[in-house]
C-alpha cells in the first residue's frame, strides 16, 4: 500500500521543523530569504486562483496551528483550501521565527498560497510602515502576499490599497494581495485589491445580509467571506456556502468557533471541506 498524501505531508512538516529549530541554521533572527526579493510566488494557487473559486480561505491565527498536526490536516486540504492567511503578531512579528517558518514552507510545499497578515487601520495607518511590514513578511518567510486587515470601505482610500498592491505585485511576481475591510465596499474598490473579504461576521448576521445588486456580476475569485459562531450543523453550513455563492463571494471560510475564531481549526473542519468540494460558482 502506498503511503497516504498525509502521511508524506506530515513527514516533510517534522523534517522543516527539525531542520530549522532553535539551535539549528534559521533558528530565531535570522533570515532565509532576503537574498531572494523581488521573489516569484512558490504556489501554484496564487496564479490559478482565478479558475478555481469556489475555495478555502484558511485564517492560520493560532499556534497550535503551526505544529506538525496543524500544518499536515491543512496542507491535506489542497487544493480545496487554496490559501492560507499566516499571523504571528498582527504582523511578521519582530524577527524570523522558525516554528512559524516551518509550517508556511511546508504549505507552501504542498502547494498552499501563504500571504502575510498587516493591519493598516482602515487606511489610517502609514503607507510606509505597512509596506515595511510586507517587505519582513517577504525577507523572513518568503510569502506569497500579503492579508491587508482593517480594511476601508471609504472610497477616498482607493488610491491608498492601490498603492499597496502594486508594491506587493513589484516586490512578489504573482504574488496577491488580498482586503479585509470585514463589510461590502463600493464596487469601485474592488479592483483596488486582488481579493476583497466583503463580510466577516457572524452565522446569524451573514446569513441575515443582502448583498449588493452589482455583486452577481464580480468575478467570485474577487471576493471572500469569513462567517463564525456557525451552528454545528450540516444544513446551516450548506445554508452559508449556497448564499456565499450567490454572492458570488468565491474564498469561504465557515467556522463553528465563537471566542478565538480563528486560533484553532473548526469543528466543522472536514464537513467545510466536503461542502465547498461539492459547491459549484
Amino acid at each position: 500500500m502506498k503511503p497516504s498524501r498525509l502521511s508524506f505531508i506530515a513527514l516533510a512538516a517534522a523534517l522543516v521543523l527539525t531542520l530549522t529549530s532553535p539551535g539549528v541554521s534559521g533558528a530565531v533572527g535570522q533570515s532565509h530569504w532576503s537574498h531572494q526579493r523581488p521573489h516569484t510566488a512558490t504556489a501554484d494557487l496564487c496564479d490559478s486562483a482565478a479558475s478555481t473559486a469556489p475555495r478555502i480561505v484558511f485564517p492560520a491565527h493560532g499556534y497550535n496551528e503551526y505544529d506538525a498536526a496543524g500544518v499536515a490536516q491543512v496542507s491535506a486540504m489542497a487544493p480545496t483550501v487554496g490559501i492560507v492567511d499566516a499571523d504571528i503578531a498582527n504582523g511578521p512579528g519582530t524577527a524570523y521565527n522558525s516554528y512559524f517558518g516551518a509550517a508556511i514552507a511546508a504549505w507552501q510545499a504542498a502547494g498552499l498560497c501563504v500571504i502575510g497578515q498587516v493591519e493598516t487601520g482602515h487606511g489610517a495607518d502609514s503607507l510606509s510602515s505597512v509596506e515595511a511590514q510586507i517587505s519582513e513578511w517577504i525577507s523572513w518567510y518568503n510569502v506569497d502576499g500579503a492579508w491587508l486587515d482593517e480594511g476601508s470601505t471609504d472610497p477616498a482610500e482607493t488610491s491608498y490599497y492601490q498603492t499597496l498592491q502594486t508594491y506587493i505585485h513589484a516586490a512578489i511576481t504573482n504574488g496577491i494581495d488580498l482586503c479585509n475591510p470585514g463589510s461590502w465596499p463600493p464596487q469601485s474598490m474592488i479592483a483596488a485589491c486582488d481579493i476583497t473579504v466583503t463580510s466577516e461576521q457572524t452565522y446569524s448576521a451573514f446569513v441575515a445580509q443582502t448583498a449588493p445588486s452589482w455583486a452577481a456580476s464580480q468575478n467570485p475569485a474577487t471576493m471572500g467571506m469569513l462567517t463564525y459562531c456557525t451552528p454545528y450543523d450540516p444544513a446551516a453550513l450548506a445554508k452559508a456556502l449556497k448564499l456565499a455563492v450567490t454572492n458570488h463571494q468565491g474564498w469561504l471560510y465557515v467556522t463553528d468557533l465563537c471566542g478565538g475564531v480563528y486560533s484553532a481549526l473548526p469543528g466543522i473542519w472536514n464537513d467545510l471541506n466536503s461542502a465547498v468540494m461539492g459547491e459549484a460558482m
